[in-house]
């Protein structure tokens, strides 16, 4: 399957040894992803968001983990 860079609309088709585990923080949430660089202009291509696990609610509201 081939990704397409959203910068210079290269079609690159990712290998596992070009990919990076990449952790962003976003809004003081932890956000995992896989990311390679693009071999044309050099810029990241996120591959896919890996969830990090599910949290649960009780009835009022407080989150457990």
């Amino acid at each position: 399957m081939k990704i397409k860079c959203k910068v210079c609309k290269t079609r690159v088709v990712p290998q596992r040894e070009s990919t990076v585990d990449v952790r962003k923080m976003l809004f003081s949430k932890p956000l995992y992803c896989d990311v390679m660089d693009c071999p044309k202009c050099g810029c990241q291509i996120a591959l896919g968001i890996r969830e990090t696990g599910v949290v649960h609610a009780d009835e009022k509201g407080k989150v457990e983990e």
